[in-house]
């Protein structure tokens, strides 16, 4: 019995460093994965991708973010990517190929991160956190 208790308490630890890293616009995620680790380990994978909103870079972010949410949707992911770029001014309304509400570009690039680059990235923070 105790161990569901143990059990019980550990995931409420994990749900609140999952709620951490997302909160303010993935403050925590940002910091914990800087885009100069991320360009880093992009350019040691040889990761290419078209020149569009969703580098290598935005992809995993967004990709992360959607993972730790409750909501976990394609749909609330790029909502929340639109609503931080419209936030910053880098995206309007009027600016079609930025401020696309659809997922399907999101989900097509999303299948394309390589898992090598995840787990070259989840390994090196590791030790970075070590």
């Amino acid at each position: 019995m105790g161990f569901h208790g143990s059990q019980g308490r550990l995931g409420g630890k994990v749900d609140r460093s999952a709620v951490r890293l997302i909160e303010n616009n993935g403050a925590g995620l940002r910091e914990l994965l800087p885009a100069t680790i991320v360009q880093r380990a992009v350019d040691a994978e040889g990761v290419r991708f078209r020149d569009s909103l969703f580098t290598p870079l935005v992809t995993l972010w967004l990709f992360l973010a959607q993972v730790l949410s409750r909501d976990g949707s394609c749909r609330e992911a790029v909502a929340k990517l639109l609503a931080f770029l419209a936030a910053r001014g880098v995206v309007t309304r009027f600016d079609p190929d930025c401020a696309d509400p659809r997922t399907g570009p999101y989900c097509k690039v999303r299948k394309r991160l390589p898992e090598r680059l995840v787990s070259r990235l989840a390994r090196e923070t590791g030790q970075r956190l070590h």
